[in-house]
């Protein structure tokens, strides 16, 4: 759809109805949290959510079914990462000029939950080594895509960071959390 509207002249009217942008959001465009989570800032964007995606996705499908149940928790699990990570970047930014467009934390909330996955498919505990090292390695990704970011936005003169690591936070710490009360 996004490609498609680019293609009509649409993108700046769907990333302002669509993107997480602070003001629009305090203005009444209360859906934001979610829509963000569709729009994405270029191909390379959407590469690399997909790949994300393609690694982190099946282990979380194989715990919650690989029927149509499964599917609809899988999309509830999904979502409602999403907008935690949108809700933290709203919390942090709610005076703030900056947007956020991306599944990144839909993603992250993936990785947070793959986390605490045991081989069984159980869970292990929240302070056990084994989340210590994921989130550890999801510290580290973030570093590097924050030092990516702040180069790209340098470079192209837009300044700035380019990545909306408060999504990617609040997507894993919910991830940790909520992947208990999925069965």
């Amino acid at each position: 759809v996004q490609l498609l509207g680019k293609m009509r002249g649409w993108d700046e009217t769907l990333l302002a109805l669509g993107s997480l942008y602070p003001p629009y959001f305090r203005q009444g465009f209360w859906w934001t949290p979610l829509t963000h989570i569709f729009l994405h800032a270029g191909l390379l964007h959407i590469v690399m959510n997909t790949s994300a995606l393609v690694s982190l996705g099946p282990a979380i499908a194989v715990r919650l079914g690989r029927d149509l149940k499964g599917a609809l928790l899988f999309w509830a699990f999904f979502l409602i990462c999403g907008l935690a990570g949108g809700l933290l970047f709203l919390v942090l930014h709610w005076n703030g000029e900056i947007s956020a467009v991306g599944a990144s934390g839909a993603i992250c909330g993936l990785w947070g939950a793959v986390a605490r996955l045991t081989p069984d498919g159980g869970l292990t505990p929240i302070l056990s080594s084994q989340v210590g090292k994921q989130t550890w390695s999801f510290v580290v990704m973030n570093l590097v895509l924050v030092a990516i970011g702040f180069g790209l936005g340098m470079a192209s003169g837009q300044g700035g960071l380019m990545i909306a690591w408060e999504c990617h936070v609040g997507g894993f710490v919910a991830g940790l959390f909520l992947v208990e009360m999925f069965p």
